[in-house]
Parts: structure tokens; sequence; C-alpha cells
């Protein structure tokens, strides 16, 4: 329960900017996901993303984000090669500095997710969750007066230890998004 509570106070907080002058955006993101640990790498190497964001302006030119996403993946241990299945869940959120430049709408941020790793496989499960850094930078472009994508880079790191194995559970993210603005 208290790891919810920085969550939740992030999410309160955006429901309360909603009147902005940009304000409150949701957005449907999908991409790449490469994991920066090596080890990690060596079982279920990179692959597709997907996750939900909010944002919020809350003062100027700064926006509130919180965001969850998904990484699932199969892949064999190492040296047994039995099949091991993985779910990565990374939700928090953080600030960002948006500039307009012409149609588009920069950004650049930092912020922190609380990553949820699980693993499942012949040896056993393990659920485990961590704390983490994130940074992030895109654009966003309209498509109509409401509706917009997003293209974006986020790279996190999350050191975790949930058995023997110590790892980092974060990496680069390459991705898209379709948001909808409310105004």
């Amino acid at each position: 329960m208290r790891k919810l509570a920085p969550a939740s106070i992030l999410l309160l907080l955006i429901m309360s900017a909603g009147t902005a002058a940009d304000g409150t955006s949701v957005t449907v993101r999908g991409g790449y996901f490469q994991p920066s640990d090596s080890d990690f790498k060596s079982i279920y190497g990179g692959g597709t993303c997907w996750g939900i964001e909010a944002a919020s302006s809350v003062w100027k030119s700064l926006e509130l984000w919180v965001s969850a996403g998904l990484f699932h993946k199969k892949g064999h241990l190492v040296p047994t090669g039995e099949e091991t299945k993985l779910w990565l869940v990374p939700a928090g959120g953080g600030l960002r500095y948006v500039r307009p430049a012409g149609i588009f709408r920069l950004y650049a941020g930092a912020g922190v997710l609380y990553h949820v790793f699980r693993e499942a496989n012949p040896i056993g499960d393990v659920t485990y969750g961590r704390w983490g850094a994130a940074v992030e930078a895109g654009s966003q472009f309209p498509l109509q007066t409401r509706w917009f994508v997003d293209l974006h880079l986020r790279y996190s790191t999350c050191r975790m230890t949930p058995v023997e194995l110590s790892f980092n559970a974060g990496g680069f993210q390459a991705g898209i998004g379709i948001g909808y603005r409310f105004k």
C-alpha cells in the first residue's frame, strides 16, 4: 500500500491541474524496449512494450506526467535452455519541460518509476519490485484540434536483486503514441 501512495498523489495532482492552459492529455503508447543489462539481454533480449500516460500542465511550461507500461517476453534460461517468462511493469511519474516549436510540442523531463518484475520458469516464480529513475524526451504534433501523435525516447534504470542475481531492469525505449488532449 505504501508503494502506491506516490503514484496516487501524482494522479490526484494531474486530475486537479486539469484547468491549466494546455489541459490534460491521455496517450496510448507502443514501442521497442532494449534492456541495458547484458544478463537480462542474454535471456530475454529486447521487444515490444505498451503503455498509457496521462499528463497535465501544472505551471507555465511544466507538465506533470504519470505512466504505466508492460514488457512481456519469453526467453530461455542460461545454460539449461528451459523456457522462462517475464513481465516487467514500470509505473510512476515525474515532471517535464514543454516548449512549442511551430506545430510541434517538444518536451524533456525526468521522473521515478516503480518497476515490478515477475519471472516464471521451472525453477520457480519470482516477483520483486523496486524504485528507479527515468529521463525522457519527445515531440508531439497535432493530427486534429485535440488528437496528436507522440514520438518519444526514454531511458530508465532500476537495480534489482530479486534472488541471487543483481541486474538493471531498465533500458532504452523508443516509441510512438496516439493522444487526446482535453481542453
